[in-house]
C-alpha cells in the first residue's frame, strides 16, 4: 500500500488536477432530462440561491426530515432509497410552490444533489453530481472528525469559471439543528471531500479510515473505495449504478483485495472508471 504516487492531501487545493477528467455537461443526461416538464424545471430559477431555495420547498430528506420537523404524520413513509430521474421527480411534485416538510416529495442526499443539477444545466450551466463525504451532519466529538457519506452538485461560475459545490439540502433547519455557520452554496473544501480526496487523505495518513463511513453500516477503507468507484462513475455521466447496492455486501466481501488498493491509488489520481468492474454479490 505505497503512497508513492499519491498526491499530499492539502485542505486548501479544492480540486487536484487529473489525467482523466471528464467535461462537466451543461446538457441533460438520461437522469437529469426534464421531459415533459422543462418548463416546470426552469421554474426553480436561474441562479444557484433561487433554485436552492426552490429545491428546499419541495423536497424533504428521508433522515432529516422527521429527525427536524418531526413528530411525522402516521402516513409518512419512505418507499425507497432508489434516486428518482428527474422527470419522475418533477411529475411528483406538480408545481414549484413551497409546502409544509411532510407534503413535500420525499428523497435523499443525492436527489437534491440531482435536481440541482438538472436545474442548473436547464440554464446553461456546467453541472454535475458528485459523491463524497461531509463533516456537518453529525455532531463532532474527539480529536478526528467524523465524514458522512453524502452527495452534493459541483457547478462552474460565470464569469470567473471557477469551481463550486453546493448541498442544496441545507435548508434554514439544518442550519440551525447542525450549526452551519459557512455558505451552503460554496462548501468548504475542508467541510466535503469528494471521494477521490477521501481516498487520498486516508492513503497518506492525513485521516484515519474510520473516520469516513455511513453512519453506523459502513466504515473504513472499503466504504472509501465504494464511494470512489460511485463519484468516478457519475463524474462519467453515470449517476446511479451497481456499487449503489453496497448495503447488499456480505461480510467477507466488506475487506478489500490487494488489486483493488492499486485499482483506487490510480483511479484517485487519474479519475478513469476504465478499471472498475461491477461488484461480485
Amino acid at each position: 500500500m505505497a503512497t508513492g504516487r499519491l498526491a499530499r492531501f492539502r485542505p486548501a487545493v479544492y480540486r487536484c488536477a487529473m489525467r482523466h477528467e471528464p467535461p462537466i455537461p451543461e446538457t441533460h443526461c438520461a437522469l437529469t432530462d426534464p421531459g415533459d416538464h422543462a418548463d416546470l424545471l426552469a421554474a426553480f430559477g436561474d441562479t444557484p440561491e433561487r433554485i436552492a431555495a426552490g429545491i428546499q420547498g419541495v423536497l424533504l430528506h428521508d433522515y432529516f426530515g422527521p429527525l427536524l420537523h418531526g413528530p411525522a404524520p402516521s402516513k409518512f413513509q419512505v418507499e425507497s432509497r432508489a434516486t428518482l430521474p428527474v422527470s419522475c421527480r418533477l411529475a411528483q411534485i406538480g408545481t414549484v410552490a413551497p409546502r409544509p416538510p411532510f407534503s413535500r416529495a420525499v428523497g435523499t442526499c443525492r436527489d437534491f444533489a440531482l435536481l440541482m443539477t438538472a436545474a442548473l444545466r436547464a440554464g446553461g450551466k456546467a453541472a454535475r453530481v458528485r459523491c463524497g463525504f461531509a463533516n456537518y451532519l453529525t455532531p463532532q466529538a474527539g480529536s478526528s472528525p467524523w465524514y458522512e457519506d453524502h452527495w452534493v452538485c459541483e457547478y462552474r461560475m460565470a464569469p470567473d469559471g471557477s469551481w463550486r459545490r453546493a448541498d442544496a439540502q441545507l435548508d434554514a433547519a439544518h442550519r440551525v439543528a447542525l450549526g452551519i455557520d459557512f455558505p451552503a452554496l460554496d462548501l468548504p473544501c475542508d467541510r466535503y471531500l469528494t471521494a477521490d480526496r477521501a481516498w487520498r487523505a486516508m492513503r497518506n495518513g492525513a485521516l484515519p479510515p474510520e473516520s469516513f463511513g455511513h453512519g453506523s453500516e459502513a466504515r473504513g477503507p472499503w466504504f472509501i473505495a465504494v464511494n470512489l468507484r460511485r463519484d468516478t462513475l457519475s463524474r462519467a455521466g453515470r449517476i446511479v449504478g451497481a456499487w449503489d447496492r453496497w448495503r447488499d455486501a456480505p461480510d467477507g466481501a466488506r475487506t478489500l483485495r490487494a488489486h483493488e488498493w492499486t485499482c483506487c491509488d490510480d483511479m484517485a489520481i487519474t479519475g478513469d472508471p476504465a478499471g472498475i468492474e461491477d461488484p461480485p454479490w
